[in-house]
């Protein structure tokens, strides 16, 4: 299954950035190196599940598995809430490529 690197890629630098940590401090938070960290960011490493794991993980990102007859509906539903939500927790949901 592909997903939009781009995406990960400006979801880990916002979350970062929100939080005011460099990429060194996400690195040691994930337990895993700063060029890893800087090519995940730039959208030029394919992560694996383990990696984007640790990083959510110390984003305090909840990474979830979706079965694909139900990404419809909780694309609907994640619209609706983050249209409602406007200061509480972000949600984000990570899809994969239509193509698929």
């Amino acid at each position: 299954m592909l997903y939009r690197r781009n995406d990960i890629a400006e979801t880990i630098r916002q979350e970062r950035h929100k939080r005011h940590w460099t990429q060194a401090m996400l690195a040691k938070r994930a337990d895993i190196s700063v060029p890893r960290i800087s090519m995940l960011e730039k959208g030029r490493l394919n992560p694996q599940l383990s990696t984007l794991m640790g990083i959510f993980r110390a984003l305090d990102i909840e990474l979830m598995p979706v079965p694909k007859n139900l990404v419809p509906a909780v694309q609907a539903l994640t619209r609706k809430r983050y249209n409602e939500n406007e200061s509480g927790k972000d949600d984000f949901l990570l899809t994969a490529d239509e193509s698929d």
